[in-house]
């Protein structure tokens, strides 16, 4: 796969707290679209499969920007824990729509003199932020989203009970060591706001094209949460649902950086569908 030009961007979220990206743009600077990639829990934008995915859209026409969210990110949170433990969905949506306000001031460039269509893109909780934005904001024009879950309220009770009775959940990060943990203004988010983040009654009303790609070998989020949300879009006619033979993460571990050239096959499947579903989308192919 080519190299392709990347750009770092910095956004201020609401509070000042920045959130970085990067933008990759075709080798001939030509653009029919952007996609914005959302990473998910203890993901982050440089992590695995993101710039290989970045890198098919850009040879396919179309600028990525891959971003951080600002609490979330860089290593996964291990950089910075005192701030991954004071991140919550709530935050993750509004450092999207910061994102999304100079996306579409055509800050990342226009087409034929107008507004650059926009896509979003989203992986596992990242896929949860990615839909409600698309539910939300009129600018998204296409949406894709893998191994999401139907609702990011995945703990138990016992889970719960304990988490506030301790006042954080804790965990290590097998990729770093690192001890990480969430406070319970997450758990709070959560229950404040447990019909809006309901993306199977969310999706029932959304009106912008949607590609779910799953694993049916995925024991994080089961299978059933993609179909529960493909059936939930009933009145939604441009969607497609592809379930591939692999995991969460299609292929793709922890530790040294993929080799772009020889992805997993469950990848390069998903890639394809992705690349082929925003250029049909932002008026390329079919």
């Amino acid at each position: 796969m080519p190299l392709h030009p990347t750009e770092p961007i910095e956004i201020p979220a609401a509070d000042g707290h920045a959130i970085r990206g990067d933008l990759y743009t075709p080798l001939d600077g030509s653009r029919s679209g952007l996609v914005i990639l959302c990473h998910g829990f203890k993901g982050y934008r440089r992590w695995g499969f993101f710039p290989y995915l970045a890198g098919c859209l850009a040879d396919h026409g179309i600028a990525a920007l891959a971003i951080d969210f600002s609490f979330n990110g860089d290593l996964g949170g291990a950089a910075r824990p005192d701030l991954f433990q004071r991140n919550t969905i709530r935050r993750e949506r509004s450092d999207l729509e910061a994102v999304l306000r100079p996306v579409a001031h055509e800050r990342f460039g226009s087409l034929d003199g107008g507004r650059l269509p926009i896509g979003l893109f989203g992986h596992s909780r990242g896929g949860v932020v990615a839909t409600l934005a698309a539910c939300e904001n009129d600018a998204i024009g296409a949406l894709c989203t893998w191994s999401c879950p139907a609702h990011p309220d995945r703990f138990t009770a016992a889970q719960k009970e304990k988490w506030r009775s301790r006042g954080e959940f804790a965990f290590t990060d097998a990729r770093a060591g690192t001890r990480l943990s969430l406070s319970t203004g997450y758990l709070d988010d959560l229950e404040q706001n447990r019909a809006a983040y309901d993306l199977v009654r969310r999706v029932a009303k959304l009106r912008v094209p949607h590609l779910i790609v799953h694993g049916e070998a995925d024991l994080a989020v089961r299978v059933d949460d993609a179909r529960a949300l493909h059936d939930a879009e009933k009145d939604l006619r441009d969607k497609k649902l592809v379930v591939l033979k692999t995991g969460h993460t299609f292929g793709v571990a922890d530790g040294p950086a993929m080799d772009s050239e020889n992805p997993p096959r469950a990848l390069a499947e998903a890639c394809y569908e992705t690349v082929k579903w925003f250029n049909k989308r932002f008026g390329k192919g079919h």
